[in-house]
């Protein structure tokens, strides 16, 4: 399986988590545009000098959940609930490592409540599930919750575990929303995990965008 295909799981992972604030700060008209919520998302500045930009990569369509719970095919295959305005980037280490950034923005923080919390419904059911590409290689993945700051309106974490071809595949996922926004990284790793705070960092550094791109 190659490794853009499992930084786009851990996207879809990370965007099916969700903490518990009670969404109820005052609606916008609409959400972002487009441009704007490009403004919130990392860039090749934010990285040092041995990370490298990536074209966002949709590949990992041609996997399949071969074994687990039913739900787990909201976090394989994505929501059906595409957000009205969704950007992403993504960048990678000569090592393999990688990360991947997203902003979805709704027409008010009801309606990004209500659509984070249901895909959270799904996710409470899935804990563990195979992934099956279209090469004929599989992935058992484990996932569980970790610890993560009070950021925004509501902040989770999860870290997702695999093995690839005898090494350990960590994955790191953070998602946060703030009013009709959600803010997402996913990283990728193998062996090694980075740091807790230096992704929290990279966290806050979208939202102090995102607030200035509102």
């Amino acid at each position: 399986m190659r490794i853009r295909q499992l930084v786009c799981i851990g996207i879809l992972l990370v965007l099916s988590a969700c903490g518990s604030g009670d969404g109820s700060d005052e609606p916008a008209s609409a959400p972002l545009s487009k441009a704007q919520a490009q403004k919130a998302l990392l860039t090749i500045d934010d990285f040092e000098s041995d990370w490298k930009a990536e074209p966002v990569d949709d590949s990992a369509a041609g996997i399949t959940i071969t074994k687990g719970d039913e739900s787990c095919n909201a976090l394989a295959n994505g929501p059906h609930d595409n957000a009205p305005t969704q950007v992403e980037s993504s960048f990678s280490r000569a090592d393999q490592a990688s990360m991947n950034d997203t902003v979805e923005s709704y027409d008010d923080s009801s309606q990004a409540t209500k659509k984070w919390r249901a895909r959270l419904k799904a996710a409470r059911a899935c804990h563990a599930f195979t992934l099956g590409g279209p090469d004929g290689s599989s992935v058992e993945v484990a996932v569980e919750p970790t610890e993560v700051s009070d950021l925004g309106d509501e902040a989770a974490a999860f870290h997702a575990t695999g093995t690839v071809q005898g090494v350990t595949m960590n994955l790191d996922l953070i998602t946060v929303r703030t009013g009709r926004n959600v803010v997402a990284i996913t990283t990728l790793a193998f062996n090694d995990r980075p740091p807790r705070d230096k992704l929290e960092d990279k966290v806050n550094t979208m939202l102090d965008r995102l607030e200035g791109a509102a």
